[in-house]
Order: structure tokens, then sequence, then C-alpha cells
């Protein structure tokens, strides 16, 4: 090395290092749960647009009714109790009601110790404006 690269030193220093492989790698922190805990999640809802009336399907995890008891379109202002068709362990089949007004509205669940939980996941609810007329 000539006298004005010596600066690089720590760098080549820390390269060699790090290339032999003698620093462990940091490791990734995963969060711990005890292995009774299970969390009701809605992760998506299928079809994402409906009109009111129709049937729409949420998917997700720990959804079987003993978990989840009840199932609410919210929007921070008004709250609309959806009916619930049928349901299993990964899916909940459910109506919305007719009097559902248009806009976009956030799912969430009424869990196993009563507690309204908002999912983060949106059903858009389309208006009915009459039948084709040809």
């Amino acid at each position: 090395m000539t006298r004005r690269n010596w600066f690089l030193l720590p760098a080549i220093i820390v390269a060699a290092v790090a290339l032999n492989g003698s620093i462990p790698p940091v490791p990734r922190p995963v969060p711990i749960l005890p292995g009774d805990a299970k969390v009701t999640r809605v992760t998506e809802v299928r079809p994402g647009e409906v009109y009111a009336g129709e049937f729409a399907t949420a998917y997700g995890f720990n959804l079987e009714a003993a978990r989840a008891k009840e199932i609410w379109l919210v929007d921070g202002l008004a709250t609309f109790k959806l009916q619930i068709m049928e349901q299993g362990d990964y899916t909940i089949l459910f109506r919305v009601p007719n009097w559902t007004p248009a806009g976009r509205w956030q799912i969430a669940v009424v869990t196993d110790n009563e507690m309204l939980v908002e999912q983060g996941v949106f059903l858009n609810v389309r208006s009915f404006r009459g039948w084709p007329t040809g």
C-alpha cells in the first residue's frame, strides 16, 4: 500500500473479517406466543365488491364458531351486523344486509372474549340503481 491509501486499511480489515465469517449474523426477532394462544384473524374477503343483499366469504385463521361469534361492517360512524350463513375453521360465508349503504366498509369480528376487533380488511358495497331496462 502506498502512503496515500492508508485510510482504506480499516475498510479492508472489516471486509476480510466479514468474508471470513467470524462475525455471527444478528438473529431476527421472532414473536413468541404461548402455545394455546389463538388469534382470530381475517386476511381476505372475496369478492371484494358486492351489492347490498349479496353474499361474500371472509378467509382467515381461527374463524370457527367458538372463536368468531359475530361479523360486522364498520366505518367509524355506523356498524352493520352481517348474517353468517356458513362458518368453518378458515372461512365465514356471510350476507350483506339489504339496507347497507354504499361505501368502503371494514370487517370486524366479535371474538370469544366479547371484543369487537377490526381486521384491516375492507369490503366495497355498491349502490343498487335499479334493474337494467334493456
